[in-house]
């Protein structure tokens, strides 16, 4: 997700709420883009209807599995 000062993505927290992390963007490859920040292994991020979410905010996630590239 764009901003004024760079990049962010949306991780899902406990209780189905969101916390914005802000982000780098790296090298890409087909569909994938590598993301740096404050990110861990297994971390659930928003990849679609990002755009109008708030940190805090409650969401029903709907999990995806992507193919890697």
């Amino acid at each position: 997700m764009s901003q004024e000062n760079g990049w962010a993505v949306f991780v899902l927290q406990p209780g189905d709420t969101v916390k914005q992390v802000d982000v780098v963007i790296g090298e890409g490859a087909g569909q994938w883009v590598e993301i740096q920040g404050e990110l861990q292994p297994g971390d659930r991020v928003v990849t679609r209807g990002n755009e109008r979410l708030r940190p805090g905010q409650t969401v029903r996630p709907a999990p995806r599995e992507y193919a890697t590239p």
